[in-house]
């Protein structure tokens, strides 16, 4: 718990940092933005989608800083949600 609690204050922190330097008008150029979505996967489903996010990642995670490039931040985490029975028992 005590590692959560540090990356989500880091994650805040940052955000903060960002949104009271930002105009709003500014956001979507620079590309801010976070969501969540509950995704229904297969344990193989899952791993698959994992192994793709990763492999975009490679793509971008060796970029060398230029004057062309914004450094931007990526932050991800998957919890995964307590299942709830169903009227029917399953």
């Amino acid at each position: 718990m005590r590692y959560f609690s540090i990356f989500h204050a880091n994650l805040l922190q940052q955000a903060t940092a960002y949104l009271n330097k930002t105009p709003a008008e500014q956001y979507a150029a620079d590309g801010f933005g976070y969501w969540n979505a509950p995704l229904h996967m297969t344990d193989e489903e899952f791993a698959s989608f994992v192994a793709a996010i990763n492999e975009l990642l490679d793509k971008v995670a060796a970029n060398k800083p230029t004057s062309e490039r914004k450094t931007r931040l990526f932050a991800s985490m998957m919890i995964p949600q307590l299942q709830k029975p169903t009227s029917n028992g399953e």
